[in-house]
């Protein structure tokens, strides 16, 4: 009987430290996620490159985000929002666009055609479903929303978790909602802290020197510029050269 109850808990014991099976999603460095399972991505540089899912049905909600030339200037491209759904278990998987996307004609040329690929880490291609995911309207867009009705009408097994996430976030204010999809709920730094602090507008205002400044060693905030744009100038300036390439990021993606 002792060396049964041994077993047991050594096989217990086994069982609990056994590695969980899941999915880990990875993007093109042209690609900003959106929504990874249902769950909000945000901007932050305590951010993993790699996100995770859990096995089975899934679905990710992404968009292309980067600059583009434009008759010699450089030009903010968001693409349309794109959701893919996949069923895959214990896979590491790697999404990017089928094209290179340098110029504001390309851009515009991916829009008619998306196309992209999804690979494990064997570099073979998975199965998935690519659709936009269509706008519910209005100035700013609820990704959540936008996914529990689309999955309403094309994925009723998948419709209930994403209506749950949708309602939760309801009862958050706007502004506030906002900031935190772009800027996630990881532990602060200044930066984040200040972008958390300005306005819409101060926030556009600081975007436009920073991507025109992008090239220079150091930005140069006007002095008439209020407080926080000040602030995040000299957080700017004081962030590591890949800190500075996710500002950058953020920054394009608005």
């Amino acid at each position: 009987m002792k060396v049964i109850k041994t077993l047991f808990v050594v096989g217990a014991m086994v069982a609990s430290f056994a590695p969980r099976a899941e999915v880990n999603i990875d993007f093109h460095s042209d690609i900003s996620p959106l929504l990874v399972g249902g769950d909000i991505v945000g901007y932050s540089f305590f951010d993993k490159s790699v996100y995770t899912m859990d096995d089975g049905k899934g679905q990710i909600v992404f968009r292309i985000s980067k600059l583009v030339d434009k008759l010699g200037e450089k030009e903010k491209f968001n693409s349309k929002a794109y959701v893919v759904t996949f069923d895959e278990t214990n896979q590491e998987l790697f999404i990017e666009p089928d094209v290179k996307i340098t110029r504001l004609e390309q851009a515009e040329a991916f829009e008619v055609e998306p196309s992209f690929s999804i690979k494990n880490k064997q570099g073979q291609s998975i199965k998935f479903i690519l659709d936009e995911l269509p706008s519910l309207g209005g100035i700013s867009r609820d990704y959540e929303k936008e996914l529990a009705k689309y999955n309403k009408k094309h994925y009723p097994e998948l419709a209930v978790a994403s209506a749950t996430i949708a309602t939760a976030s309801e009862s958050e204010p706007v502004q506030q909602k906002q900031k935190e999809q772009s800027l996630g709920n990881n532990e602060p730094n200044m930066f984040e802290y200040w972008v958390k602090q300005a306005s819409n507008s101060e926030v556009e205002q600081f975007a436009d020197i920073a991507l025109e400044g992008r090239k220079m060693s150091a930005l140069t905030i006007p002095n008439d510029a209020s407080q926080p744009v000040q602030m995040l100038g000299y957080w700017f300036n004081k962030a590591s050269v890949e800190e500075k390439k996710k500002i950058l990021a953020y920054l394009i993606s608005l």
